[in-house]
């Protein structure tokens, strides 16, 4: 599978709760940057969504927290695709503190394509769900 970073980011002393460390609204925001990013790679951008009246839905995410992530640590996120079927799109995301040997957090992320007028799942254009399972596969390395 192809893994790619998908976001990183200096932790600032206002995202740090009365436990000391990163809240969890933070790690949540940056897996969500972290989403959008990697699927503007595959064509998925706000031209896109505008022109095609689409958007995504979240239906599942759950997060996974390994370590604490304190203020002044600059966090990496990389991404990879698990699935894609008609409508919907499997994301993993792993986040990293730089320069450190184990994972922060883990998001498993599940997404629906849906029509922005009719508010109902949508078929994901053919192109990109090529593109998807090409990584997936880790057939094009250059997403």
């Amino acid at each position: 599978m192809n893994t790619d970073v998908s976001y990183q980011s200096l932790v600032y002393p206002d995202q740090i709760d009365h436990n000391g460390h990163m809240n969890v609204q933070h790690y949540v925001g940056m897996f969500d940057k972290a989403s959008w990013n990697y699927l503007a790679a595959f064509g998925f951008t706000p031209k896109y969504f505008s022109v095609q009246s689409k958007g995504f839905v979240a239906r599942t995410q759950t997060v996974t927290y390994h370590s604490e992530v304190m203020a002044g640590e600059i966090v990496t996120i990389t991404t990879e695709c698990n699935s894609v079927g008609k409508t919907s799109i499997g994301l993993s995301h792993k986040m990293f503190g730089i320069g450190r040997d184990y994972i922060a957090a883990e998001m498993k992320l599940h997404i629906v394509q849906i029509d922005t007028k009719s508010r109902k799942g949508a078929p994901l254009p053919l192109d990109k769900v090529k593109a998807m399972k090409r990584a997936i596969s880790g057939s094009d390395a250059n997403i």
